[in-house]
């Protein structure tokens, strides 16, 4: 954990501001990783036959509030001819600040808490086709599970969700009024930043040849997959969020 002393933001408008970047000066972060695997190993003949399997669980927690101090900003307004007849042409921040008339706000985020998985499965034969050359044959399965927010508070705008507001029909217009439809809604553990992945099939192939008692050729090849990058980061994925199954 990072925690810095410092003063408030402080805006004057029309003048340069004091301490305007004192943001993020406390910062906590810590992440957790389970991993679970398993083998099983079954010799059968020339062949040497492996199966097994991972799973990993990733948890992210994150906590960084904007200000810790508060911010302060003194606008024309306050020092206007009349703040109920507004004059651009009138007021000044600074004059505001001499008689210390501001308003203050003090930004709070909720803390961060991401969950997220990557799960695997596989086969693999070493197969010893005769005295001097062995295959090596294998078929790997995985899939990647997004990240989601622990306790549901990621928020995002639904506009096909009702919002229970209802206009009524204007008359003498064509405006014929109902139901705004658009709202704000949080997610639930089934809602993502991104879909997840079930596509990732990756075969390996794999030789040894024995060219005398002094020299073994070996070769080999496969197709892997890295990690998503919407998994596990409070910042990756992309911008929306889908429904996963």
């Amino acid at each position: 954990m990072v925690s810095e002393p410092c003063i408030s933001n402080i805006y004057v408008d029309g003048y340069q501001g004091l301490a305007t970047s004192a943001c993020c000066t406390e910062t906590l972060e810590t992440d957790t990783q389970w991993a679970f695997s398993s083998i099983l190993t079954k010799v059968a003949g020339s062949h040497n036959m492996r199966f097994g399997g991972e799973k990993r669980i990733f948890l992210n927690n994150f906590f960084q509030p904007d200000n810790t101090s508060g911010s302060i900003t003194f606008s024309p307004n306050i020092t206007m001819q009349s703040v109920f007849s507004p004059d651009s042409l009138q007021g000044n921040g600074l004059a505001s600040m001499l008689v210390g008339w501001g308003s203050g706000a003090l930004v709070a985020r909720p803390h961060v808490a991401n969950k997220s998985g990557e799960a695997a499965f596989f086969f693999q034969d070493d197969w010893k086709v005769t005295s001097r050359l062995t295959l090596n044959l294998g078929l790997r399965y995985e899939w990647s599970t997004p990240y989601s927010e622990r306790y549901n508070h990621n928020q995002l705008t639904c506009f096909t969700c009702p919002s229970g507001i209802t206009v009524p029909a204007l008359p003498e217009s064509n405006f014929a009024g109902g139901e705004i439809l658009g709202t704000t809604i949080l997610t639930s553990p089934k809602l993502r930043h991104a879909d997840p992945d079930y596509n990732n099939i990756a075969p390996r192939l794999g030789f040894a040849y024995r060219l005398d008692s002094k020299t073994v050729v070996r070769g080999g090849a496969g197709v892997y997959y890295g990690m998503n990058f919407a998994t596990n980061w409070q910042y990756g994925g992309t911008g929306g969020i889908r429904a996963s199954t």
